[in-house]
């Protein structure tokens, strides 16, 4: 923040320094799960348009809107730092191939998994030939394609990718790092699909751990790992442990995320899950109520996620009903 107040003052305003400036400034509050900070300050840095940042400027904006669950605003951010790249006649280089990757994960969050796919496999190609197969950034495509391999049940493949992810982000980065701890989050889901539980909670464990260490209080990451546990520990049968986790994660994303997003509703589909099991049908009925309105809203009714919750909802009712109870429907 220094360093921006000193650039203003020496130079005029729209200087290609002053751009840089803010965009390490809205960096930062990324980083650090200020979300709405640095919204505010990819967009001041966007106001100046200078065109030589512009792709880097929309691709920080798209990334903090997906964070924040913004899905719509953040693919249009994204793919206007594509045709900004196309106009400008540059070729492939880094930049542009950070913008396609975090596209293809946008994608696949919406349930458009063929275009993503092929994103993602063309940034692998690039990074594995420009960059080694051992760079941080190939890392993170390989933890990226995973996630989309174990979401079509191609599970094999997914192994192989988390644990190139994960050799590279522990060689290169260490244990106790942020990235690291996302790739022990996303291979520890693929554990619990594999119905393999004491690998799944040591890895959903030890992400917490280093998320609790290297990332601010309340940041969104650490909410997805609390979360995580809360399932975790609900399949195993501790459901005051996991309604103590899930209810962590939600306050934390309430707090930092926009008041409609995937995120949150998951936390609240979880929840719901947890108070069902434990006979509390009315307010598990309101979770659930809770989590389908707002994954219609931020994924549309045709999602995986959103038939899920449809689904979901209509056991629970039927539940509700054999048992004989009645439940508020908000």
């Amino acid at each position: 923040m220094h360093v921006l107040e000193i650039r203003k003052q020496m130079l005029s305003p729209g200087h290609a320094e002053i751009v840089e400036a803010i965009y390490n400034v809205a960096i930062m509050h990324h980083a650090l799960g200020e979300l709405v900070n640095a919204e505010c300050r990819f967009r001041e840095a966007l106001e100046v348009k200078w065109e030589s940042q512009t792709v880097k400027l929309l691709t920080g904006l798209g990334e903090v809107l997906k964070t924040k669950g913004s899905f719509q605003a953040a693919e249009q951010c994204f793919r206007s730092a594509l045709d900004a790249f196309t106009q400008l006649h540059m070729p492939a280089n880094r930049a542009i191939m950070s913008t396609k990757h975090y596209l293809g994960i946008l994608l696949y969050r919406r349930d458009q998994s063929v275009e993503a796919e092929m994103l993602l496999r063309e940034v692998l190609e690039f990074r594995e030939k420009e960059l080694t197969k051992t760079h941080r950034d190939t890392a993170a495509t390989y933890d990226a394609l995973a996630n989309l391999c174990k979401a079509q049940g191609r599970f094999a493949e997914a192994e192989e990718l988390y644990q190139a992810a994960l050799d590279v982000r522990v060689g290169v980065l260490g244990e106790w790092h942020g990235d690291t701890a996302s790739t022990y989050n996303n291979f520890a889901n693929l554990r619990r699909e594999q119905c393999r539980f004491p690998e799944a909670r040591d890895m959903y464990e030890k992400a917490l751990r280093y998320r609790l260490v290297v990332l601010p209080p309340n940041h969104p990451e650490t909410a997805c790992s609390y979360n995580n546990m809360a399932q975790c520990y609900r399949d195993q049968g501790d459901l005051e442990e996991a309604k103590r986790c899930v209810e962590i994660a939600l306050a934390i994303r309430k707090k930092q995320l926009d008041p409609n997003n995937a995120e949150t509703a998951s936390s609240l589909d979880t929840l719901a899950d947890i108070l069902q099991a434990q006979g509390n049908m009315e307010q598990a009925t309101q979770r659930y109520n809770n989590a389908l309105c707002m994954r219609q809203t931020v994924l549309g009714v045709n999602h995986t996620l959103t038939v899920e919750s449809v689904n979901k909802l209509a056991s629970h009712l039927k539940r509700v009903q054999e048992c004989g109870k009645s439940c508020l429907i908000v």
